[in-house]
């Protein structure tokens, strides 16, 4: 007998449909029961613990969606990471974007795990990690400038040289580029309470960091205020720009205006920290930001409104 609208047992398939969506649901609760089990264990430090329920998990029947099968993978990748297994996690990350190429923590922590290694090979000397967040972005926007000639970036804030030393490592590779980098390296208010030696000691660390990359004699450091230094800097000249200076929203919004006048027509500018955190309103980037983006609404095109913002100046003139 064919299974025709007039000979299907309603009742059954109803019967069916209810045990698949109980079988579903107990399946959930087991998930969600081993993966906060498996986190715990992880936070606890009891990492073979956590692994081992985490692979539970993608055994479980009926398989778990693609994104959930990455995200399982991707605790993997952090458990084992933690263990020392750099190998084993990245294949674990890759086995994430495997089930689902757009899963983007899988993407950053990739990234992040190249990008370490890279650091470690060319042995730099970096205390702070305020950029490995911001990799995929960098990735993506500055991605058409890489290799190209007579290029000139400019970046406002340099600290230990992290963003300096990536850019001529991945994009700033010909040899008629050059960047220009602003900086007190005497911190801001923001850095208050850390030890003075390590503060007089951060241009010493920018230095050799910069000798590190091979590529010195691209880098113009110019120490001093932002705010002095980029009335001195030539108009229409730089293809990038980074601001990542001070955090007080009137020193934000002082730079970006500054920096207009810098930037070429189609050139791309990014600032850092849109997200600075807000437990002081002394350092609300996001108010300078804000109030840049209002008032050059009309030449800007936005191209990014994330923990950075990226846009790029479509207008030099009314």
């Amino acid at each position: 007998m064919s299974n025709t609208p007039e000979n299907v047992d309603h009742a059954a398939l109803d019967r069916a449909v209810s045990d698949y969506e109980l079988i579903l649901e107990n399946r959930d609760r087991l998930v969600r029961a081993y993966n906060d089990l498996g986190i715990t264990f992880f936070q606890q430090g009891q990492f073979d613990q956590a692994v081992q329920n985490f692979e539970y998990i993608l055994n479980v029947t009926p398989p778990l969606p693609r994104l959930e099968i990455a995200k399982v993978y991707f605790n993997l990748a952090l458990v084992v990471a933690k263990q020392g297994n750099a190998e084993q996690s990245t294949r674990y990350l890759q086995q994430a974007l495997e089930q689902d190429e757009t899963f983007e923590p899988a993407k950053l922590e990739l990234s992040r795990q190249q990008y370490d290694a890279e650091v470690r090979a060319k042995n730099y000397q970096f205390t702070q990690d305020w950029f490995s967040r911001n990799l995929l972005i960098w990735q993506e926007y500055l991605h058409p400038f890489i290799g190209q000639p007579n290029l000139a970036f400019l970046e406002v804030g340099s600290w230990e040289g992290r963003a300096t030393c990536w850019l001529l490592d991945r994009v700033l590779t010909d040899a008629s580029v050059s960047i220009t980098c602003v900086d007190t390296f005497a911190g801001g208010g923001e850095y208050q309470g850390m030890d003075d030696h390590y503060i007089q000691s951060i241009e010493a660390r920018f230095d050799s960091n910069i000798a590190k990359t091979g590529a010195a004699s691209k880098v113009k450091k110019v120490v001093g205020e932002s705010q002095i230094v980029l009335r001195s800097l030539p108009f229409d000249t730089y293809d990038f720009i980074y601001i990542d200076g001070s955090h007080e929203p009137s020193d934000v919004l002082i730079d970006a205006v500054l920096c207009w006048g810098l930037l070429k027509e189609n050139g791309i500018l990014i600032f850092d920290d849109y997200d600075f955190p807000l437990r002081n309103p002394n350092y609300r980037t996001d108010i300078g930001i804000n109030a840049f983006l209002d008032v050059f609404d009309s030449k800007i095109k936005i191209l990014l409104q994330s923990h950075q913002v990226v846009i790029q100046k479509i207008r030099n003139h009314s």
